[in-house]
């Protein structure tokens, strides 16, 4: 897409950023109307017109002090980011692996015209299904990835971030958003 934002990924990406980096890009091959995948949001804040405290996510660009909203936007085109608010678990077995275990959410927004053939668009239940086998089907070295629930209420896709009426508008027909819960366990081996 032509505004949709540049986002560079790190250059060693470690632990989350490596598993989401890898599933971003063997989710794009596998889903061909995804036109951004982007990873973990980080919880940005400003001010309104009101001087209202404004709660949205952002991802680092890569270039200086840039940052991209991952509110809903059309000129990004159908686009997912992931959004990773609780910090992670780490356990230890023995001296030699660390294994990490940390909650997400990964929020797909879309033109549902640019998704679905004209005799499905009253349904997101096959965009459910495509995404719930790209979970199932998408390896990552060293992680397992579980799906453990799909909403599609506007209130829980976005949790934690407000949501102006002017965002509202692209969550309804013909736009969508869902959002995929899970839990992911990474394995990591500990140099002596």
């Amino acid at each position: 897409m032509k505004n949709a934002p540049t986002i560079i990924n790190p250059t060693n990406p470690a632990i989350v950023d490596r598993v989401l980096i890898d599933f971003n890009t063997k989710m794009l091959n596998k889903l061909d109307w995804l036109t951004g995948a982007y990873g973990k949001a980080q919880v940005l804040t400003r001010k309104d017109d009101k001087k209202k405290i404004i709660k949205y996510p952002a991802i680092y660009t890569g270039t200086g002090k840039e940052y991209a909203s991952m509110l809903p936007n059309e000129s990004y085109g159908n686009f997912s980011f992931w959004d990773m608010q609780k910090a992670y678990d780490i356990d230890w077995i023995g001296n030699q692996m660390q294994v990490i275990e940390a909650e997400f959410g990964l929020i797909v927004w879309f033109n549902i015209n640019k998704v679905l053939e004209a005799d499905q668009k009253r349904s997101l239940e096959s965009i459910k299904e495509e995404m719930m086998d790209v979970f199932v089907k998408t390896r990552v070295l060293n992680a397992r990835i579980k799906l453990t629930g799909i909403t599609e209420k506007n209130e829980e896709i976005y949790k934690g971030y407000s949501i102006k009426e002017h965002d509202q508008q692209y969550l309804m027909h013909p736009f969508g958003a869902l959002r995929f819960n899970g839990e992911m366990r990474i394995e990591k081996l500990c140099n002596s």
